[in-house]
């Protein structure tokens, strides 16, 4: 069978659109008629029978056309999984939004034709959100590996089998990715320094002492961080985002007090800021932003026309 450079009978399997094509079940796992997941597949990230030594009762076939079986060809072990002839197996496990995720296989085909490796995210209703599909073109085991970050609205991760020659899976595992970033630390929040670190940007001096800074009068004092490694080293679609704290806050009178946070290019051009005022009940406050893949830098900023002060800043990664 010569190689298919189109093969609509996985694109139909894979994205749920041609439920009509010939070999297709009527239940593909993308539609929105696919099957209930079990309790068995709750836990986030992790396939079961991956290496088929006990079996492969948690891979469901997605079409009436070939076959699959386990065989005792397997890269590690004794069993793996072969499917051939338009067959297809998957499993669906539960994925969170933002979380990135590896799929790793041993694979390997017989001949010329169309067999592939696929890892997709879909939502709650079954439906496609992001696919990336990886042909096994050797015919003897070689390593297939696929990361991909889920995207918003995602609630599982399905892993796809698909072969019209006859192909050979084993040793696949779905595991989530750590993303080590680098760390974002604001100098001396606690003010147990005085004001080292901080710079005055506006209105009359600040004052700290006893762990807390006083602002007042305008009074504005702030810092800049660089965060050029921390966003490079973000996921494309996770990007780098921090959350300003302080607590011990305690303002007088009715004037304006607030928290910023804002990025900014190398040029020192703004990008984004969002900000959180302080009211005379607040006791702690913290304001969130996320930055745009053009930031170099962050900036913190503590302004207040009260008299207010504030202790135990700091910036919290959230990724």
């Amino acid at each position: 069978m010569s190689k298919q450079t189109n093969p609509g009978l996985r694109n139909a399997l894979i994205l749920g659109f041609a439920f009509s094509l010939a070999g297709c079940d009527s239940a593909v796992l993308t539609g929105s008629g696919g099957p209930e997941i079990g309790a068995a597949l709750a836990a986030p990230g992790l396939l079961l029978d991956g290496d088929f030594e006990v079996g492969a009762t948690s891979w469901e076939s997605c079409s009436t056309a070939g076959g699959s079986e386990l065989v005792n060809d397997a890269s590690e072990g004794a069993m793996a999984l072969q499917v051939r002839n338009g067959a297809c197996r998957y499993q669906n496990v539960n994925a969170e939004a933002g979380v990135s995720y590896t799929l790793t296989c041993d694979a390997k085909k017989v001949a010329d034709g169309w067999s592939s490796v696929t890892l997709a995210f879909l939502d709650q209703n079954f439906r496609p959100l992001d696919t990336q599909e990886v042909e096994v073109e050797s015919t003897g085991y070689s390593d297939i590996e696929i990361t991909m970050t889920a995207p918003a609205f995602t609630s599982k991760a399905e892993v796809l089998f698909f072969s019209d020659d006859t192909m050979t899976i084993d040793n696949c595992e779905l595991s989530e990715v750590t993303v080590d970033l680098p760390v974002v630390e604001l100098q001396n929040g606690t003010f147990n320094d005085a004001l080292n670190g901080w710079s005055q940007c506006a209105g009359v001096d600040a004052i700290a002492n006893s762990g807390v800074t006083t602002l007042a009068g305008g009074a504005c004092i702030n810092q800049t961080i660089d965060v050029a490694a921390a966003v490079a080293a973000s996921p494309a679609n996770q990007p780098l985002t921090l959350s300003l704290q302080c607590d011990q806050i305690n303002k007088s009178g009715d004037e304006f007090a607030t928290t910023i946070i804002a990025f900014l290019d190398e040029n020192n051009a703004p990008l984004a800021s969002g900000e959180q005022a302080i009211n005379a009940t607040t006791t702690a406050t913290a304001v969130r932003l996320s930055a745009p893949a053009e930031t170099t830098t962050a900036e913190v900023m503590l302004y207040s026309d009260a008299q207010t002060t504030i202790g135990q800043c700091a910036l919290v990664t959230i990724n």
